[in-house]
């Protein structure tokens, strides 16, 4: 079994390989025990990162319910948690849909043969990177900074738990499963989202490779002669703010790039030498045109779309939000 996964994209190949290293990537061909052992070894995985804190939040989360500043400690995390165990269990569960949609945008991309073709296929390769650099970056300080900001015999993260968590050793068992949970499970999640992220980009892509096969259609024919041509706790939730955003911002921008791109299909069609062709070509480039003006759109479980107005807009919302909720904490 092959523990590094291949793909045209740096970012697949990386998110892929440490999804299906922490169990939420079954390698292909496993069967009978081995696939009930990767399965069991998912479960654990899964229960280690995720499970565990999601039932002792929930349980902190009715224990302290009606104490406003203590709910807003829990509840943004206890929510992080479910929208991350959300989106694993999705994967995992239409994983067979996903890898389809990797193999083939994999094999247009490595199959490109022209120069600019290529240089088109590394510009993808390259921005995901960078985004995948920088969402590395605001990780790890703020999981750093959320596990060495704690006070003496007190958690990182606000929980419930069925024990002393004051006391030696059992303080120190917790400690070490919250940190090493929290920093696996936050570069899974970066995983995730820098998967789906460079997925969009891909197909972003895959676009640019079509307006530019289309822009120079009818170059390699023959040409005849008659034609022509606290400080660490306030760092740490200060990144964690910006992760959040970040998180949201990716999907929003390649959603919104995708959108232009697909928009731009029928002007490559309209530039590119089609009164070369036969009747029938330049019907069916008529046909792309049409079908083109249709603009390709990423959205959100069917409700909203997923650009850049609507990043603006979740930022506006989550503003006005917030200041709701300081007014009213100041009348209390």
């Amino acid at each position: 079994m092959k523990l590094w996964i291949r793909n045209a994209n740096f970012t697949i190949s990386l998110s892929l390989t440490l999804l299906r290293c922490l169990g939420f990537w079954s390698p292909d061909g496993l069967a009978g025990n081995k696939r009930l052992l990767y399965n069991c070894y998912s479960f654990v995985f899964f229960m280690f990162l995720l499970g565990i804190y999601i039932l002792i939040q929930v349980v902190d989360m009715i224990k302290i319910w009606g104490d406003l500043p203590l709910m807003t400690g829990t509840a943004f995390l206890l929510f992080t948690n479910f929208a991350h165990a959300t989106k694993v269990i999705n994967i995992v569960i239409r994983k067979n849909r996903i890898q389809r949609v990797i193999q083939q945008a994999n094999a247009v991309l490595m199959g490109v043969q022209s120069e600019e073709a290529r240089r088109i296929v590394k510009s993808c390769d390259f921005e995901t990177s960078i985004q995948l650099c920088l969402y590395f970056l605001l990780t790890f300080v703020t999981t750093v900074g959320w596990a060495t900001s704690a006070e003496k015999h007190q958690l990182p993260l606000r929980a419930w738990y069925p024990y002393d968590t004051s006391k030696s050793p059992a303080y120190e068992l917790t400690y070490i499963h919250q940190v090493a949970a929290l920093l696996i499970a936050a570069y899974i999640n970066v995983a995730k989202d820098s998967l789906v992220s460079s997925l969009i980009a891909q197909c972003r892509c895959r676009l640019r490779l079509v307006g530019l096969a289309l822009a120079s259609l009818g170059q390699d024919l023959k040409i005849d002669y008659q034609q022509t041509g606290n400080l660490v706790r306030l760092l740490s939730m200060g990144t964690y703010l910006m992760n959040m955003i970040f998180q949201v911002f990716i999907y929003c921008y390649q959603g919104n790039k995708l959108s232009v791109e697909s928009s731009e299909i029928a002007g490559s069609v309209y530039f590119s030498p089609w009164y070369l062709g036969s009747v029938k070509l330049r019907r069916a480039l008529l046909i792309v045109m049409v079908r083109s003006r249709r603009v390709a759109k990423i959205t959100a479980g069917g409700f909203t779309t997923l650009s850049l107005a609507s990043f603006m807009a979740i930022i506006k919302a989550s503003y006005s939000l917030f200041t709701l909720l300081q007014q009213v904490e100041q009348k209390k």
